[in-house]
């Protein structure tokens, strides 16, 4: 928030609450803030933990040799007697 939104909400907030009741609710808005901020820094921790990789996660996964590839034909005789010819149906 730039300052001046902020001086355009502390006017609004001049005319629409009673100057006596002014400190109260400021000390209520600054403990709201303050207790949003502690809860959501405990997420953000908990979340950076979670996310982080350690050497034993990466031991878990060991990688998979590649699978060779079929063999290719090399006679085409082979292939026409393996595949039965539906045309001289």
């Amino acid at each position: 928030m730039s300052f001046s939104h902020l001086v355009i909400l502390g006017i609004i907030l001049i005319i629409v609450i009673p100057p006596d009741k002014l400190p109260e609710v400021m000390r209520n808005i600054g403990r709201m803030f303050n207790d949003l901020r502690r809860s959501t820094a405990g997420v953000f921790d908990e979340l950076k933990k979670e996310a982080e990789i350690r050497p034993s996660d990466l031991l878990k996964y060991k990688p998979q040799p590649p699978q060779a590839p079929p063999a290719p034909v090399t006679n085409l005789d082979e292939v026409a007697k393996e595949k039965p010819d539906d045309s001289k149906s």
